[in-house]
């Protein structure tokens, strides 16, 4: 389904793509670190976001998501705001700078971009919510952003933990 200039599709195949690329980064990050705690926290963010991952798929798949949600300022400012997203405007989606952090194993480094990436994911699953069809989507992506909101609180702890 088109919505004003995008399909819904595209957005899912980038929250798809955002989730890969946190379970690559977490994985990776964990691999990268001594730290035995630190190891076994990041390999579980890992788990959730292909956990999220195979939810959207199944979205995706479903067709859970392409009703546009009635009020047109909501409908034009979310799909404003969805279209500028998957134009690269809203946020740095520069994977390999991404992943390079998690290969230095610098714990500081790899949770502050951990938090920017969760942030970012939060941002746009609260706006792809507007095109949620059906109350099953909807609390899909409800579930997904609570756990979104409990990674930053999880690594925000873990970086005030490392001053």
């Amino acid at each position: 389904m088109e919505v004003i200039g995008f399909h819904l599709d595209d957005v899912l195949d980038l929250a798809i793509q955002m989730e890969t690329t946190g379970a690559e980064y977490y994985e990776l990050a964990a691999k990268s670190t001594p730290q035995a705690s630190a190891r076994l926290m990041l390999n579980g963010l890992a788990a959730m976001e292909k956990a999220h991952k195979a939810a959207f798929i199944s979205l995706k798949d479903r067709r859970g998501i392409g009703a546009p949600a009635g009020d047109s300022d909501v409908d034009a400012t979310v799909s404003s705001f969805l279209a500028s997203w998957l134009d690269g405007e809203v946020f740095d989606r520069d994977r390999e700078k991404t992943l390079e952090v998690a290969r230095s194993g610098a714990m500081a480094g790899v949770l502050r971009v951990a938090i920017r990436m969760e942030k970012d994911s939060i941002a746009l699953y609260t706006g792809l919510k507007e095109y949620a069809a059906a109350d099953e989507a909807e609390a899909i992506l409800d579930g997904i952003i609570k756990d979104e909101l409990r990674h930053v609180a999880d690594l925000n702890s873990a970086f005030r933990e490392l001053k």
